[in-house]
């Protein structure tokens, strides 16, 4: 309702479950996530590996995977001011915004890729039996 009352229908969609999502994560600018709770979002992770700038709220789960000013950004998530600020910086500064997705491209290969998690797991398991 309040995307029709600000006439935002043609800029702003609510979709239910996807089974597309990276179709509609390639078209984005920059990807939001202002959830005030949340666990490992599979949505912020898609997006980093397709190098979508992502500004994610402050919340613990956001912040264990996005380095402020290195792979993203963090705002607080009760001033949409701090959000606004955050949009703005990808907007205007290219070099930056280049950087910040090859990073985040590089922290989700490093940490979330397949490969990865099995060789952590694997770690662990041998951490166990030889404990």
């Amino acid at each position: 309702k309040i995307i029709e009352n600000y006439d935002l229908n043609d800029r702003i969609s609510i979709l239910n479950e996807r089974k597309d999502i990276r179709k509609f994560l390639s078209l984005a600018d920059i990807f939001v996530l202002s959830s005030h709770q949340e666990g490992l979002s599979n949505g912020l992770l898609e997006a980093m590996s397709m190098e979508i700038p992502c500004i994610v709220s402050n919340i613990q789960a956001n912040s264990d995977i996005i380095i402020d000013d290195y792979n993203g950004y963090t705002f607080n998530r009760f001033d949409p001011n701090d959000l606004m600020d955050k949009i703005l910086k990808i907007k205007i500064n290219s070099k930056k915004y280049n950087n910040m997705v090859i990073n985040a491209k590089t922290s989700i290969v490093q940490n979330y890729d397949m490969k990865s998690i099995a060789k952590k797991y694997s770690h662990l398991y041998h951490q166990l039996i030889n404990y």
